[in-house]
């Protein structure tokens, strides 16, 4: 069997791992939302109560002040439930099982090459020991403050790639939070 085609097959098998490690991911994440919307759904539910007879009470004493008093208590509350939900998923991620950990961490280092192919890789301490098995091209560089995730350098560098839970469910958060807030408050 020539270079070439173990080449192609070490590719393929890693293609097909990387798909399947992101459908589980993708799964994962799902349910992880399904989770968090029937919890925010509960607590939102609880919140519109207890607006709801707060506005009953203001529109007896000043029907314009309370509509007014009622929509920034409706929007506190469902900042509030975003901010549970948002909350719920990062705990949820933080605390997944080793073995779930070790699946989002390999899935990263991948990810993670597609843009920097090689380089320096960071992780916090109790991630460590699996970056360091899963490093691939990247050299370990250290440990960072974060709940989990990676961050990669290249070579020299000058460029840097943040994949720490924090920054992708930030950057997630930022994207999705009006599909978030449509699907919780419809």
């Amino acid at each position: 069997m020539s270079l070439d085609d173990v080449a192609k097959k070490v590719t393929e098998k890693g293609k097909l791992e990387s798909s399947k490690i992101i459908k589980e991911g993708e799964t994962e994440a799902i349910l992880i939302i399904n989770k968090a919307q029937k919890e925010a759904k509960a607590i939102m539910a609880e919140a519109r109560e207890k607006a709801e007879k707060q506005i009953g009470l203001m529109k007896e004493q000043e029907m314009s002040s309370a509509e007014v008093d009622g929509r920034r208590n409706m929007l506190k509350a469902e900042k509030e439930v975003l901010d549970a939900v948002k909350a719920k998923t990062f705990q949820s991620l933080r605390s997944a099982p080793r073995d779930k950990k070790e699946q989002i961490i390999s899935g990263l280092v991948k990810q993670a090459g597609t843009v920097i192919s090689s380089g320096f890789i960071y992780s916090n301490q109790e991630d460590a020991d699996y970056v360091k098995r899963m490093a691939g091209n990247y050299q370990f560089a250290g440990t960072i403050q974060c709940s989990g995730g990676i961050i990669v350098e290249n070579s020299d560098k000058t460029q840097r790639l943040n994949m720490t839970y924090e920054t992708l469910l930030d950057d997630l958060w930022q994207e999705k939070i009006g599909e978030v807030a449509e699907i919780l408050f419809k």
